[in-house]
């Protein structure tokens, strides 16, 4: 987390003629327009109200890497304050995910981290943190991902901005091919049964969705819009 001070003073008494919003860290100004979660206004007009608002701790890079089998999960922080831990959380769909584990966080500063994912699956490997503080509130990094398989026999989704059909390409010419929406919920299932096999995406309302193939171990997954 990082602390932010917040001022606000209004050129009058009336009300009608309004000063200036100031966002300061430390002695850097943020801008003078922001998003800020809370914001607290003095009772009356000719006061300074100054407030201190907590900022998410901040992510820098966040990588996942396939070494032997498994997937090492590397992130740094470009700052801390009261952050408590980093909960990593695995999806095999990036739309639902599961908590597989924590690193304590040092609390301040910028540092360095990685956990290692000793039970990675065939497939696409979906990542991100829940990023806690010491008062229990929440926010989520960025997703990552890591392939395992061999790319050569992965299944290829096109278009991935869709109307009517979209289609994949699998050679195998099996398996089964699912839309998932964001809530995790299949919206269309089907068999493969050829090398290019056309799936309607008529009947879905606009949105965003994953276009999972599954062949026994093999899982590919694709993210469409439509």
């Amino acid at each position: 987390c990082a602390t932010v001070h917040c001022s606000y003073k209004s050129a009058g008494t009336d009300g009608t003629a309004v000063g200036a919003l100031n966002i300061r860290q430390g002695g850097t100004t943020i801008g003078a327009t922001g998003s800020v979660d809370f914001l607290r206004v003095g009772t009356t007009w000719e006061s300074v109200t100054t407030n201190s608002i907590t900022l998410p701790a901040q992510i820098g890079n966040f990588q996942a890497i396939l070494k032997n089998a498994t997937a090492q999960l590397q992130w740094n922080t470009l700052s801390e304050t009261n952050t408590q831990q980093f909960v990593v959380e695995k999806s095999n769909n990036d739309a639902t995910f599961n908590n597989i584990g924590a690193v304590k966080a040092m609390g301040t500063g910028n540092h360095a981290y990685q956990f290692i994912d000793n039970k990675i699956n065939a497939g696409w490997n979906y990542y991100r943190l829940v990023i806690v503080d010491n008062n229990g509130s929440k926010q989520y990094s960025k997703t990552t991902a890591v392939y395992y398989g061999n790319a050569n026999n992965q299944a290829q989704v096109f278009p991935t901005i869709v109307s009517d059909v979209a289609y994949v390409k699998y050679p195998a010419s099996k398996g089964t091919v699912q839309i998932i929406n964001n809530n995790g919920v299949i919206v269309a299932q089907q068999v493969i049964n050829s090398q290019l096999q056309a799936i309607s995406t008529s009947s879905l309302p606009a949105g965003s969705y994953i276009v999972k193939v599954i062949d026994g171990n093999n899982t590919t997954t694709v993210r469409i819009i439509k």
